[in-house]
């Protein structure tokens, strides 16, 4: 799976989440080498991988201050 342009563009604000997305991704990647032959299919290991990928996708439209919150605080600015 290559990084392309528009994944790029959805985590444009936040690089450090890109980052951690593709370490995610590559580590996904690296667990369903491991496993048995035929246990995951084609189809369901780049099911897996896209997950890895997106899995925080929410957090690209975060502010950088919400990154560093405790999650009760963002809770309560999102939920009262």
């Amino acid at each position: 799976m290559i990084v392309n342009n528009r994944i790029y563009r959805i985590f444009a604000g936040t690089p450090g989440l890109l980052e951690h997305s593709c370490r995610v991704m590559f580590f996904t990647r690296q667990i369903i080498d491991y496993l048995p032959d035929g246990l995951v299919n084609v189809t369901q290991a780049q099911d897996l991988l896209f997950a890895a990928m997106y899995h925080d996708i929410g957090k690209a439209t975060w502010t950088q201050q919400w990154f560093t919150l405790p999650r009760h605080s963002i809770w309560r600015m999102l939920f009262g």
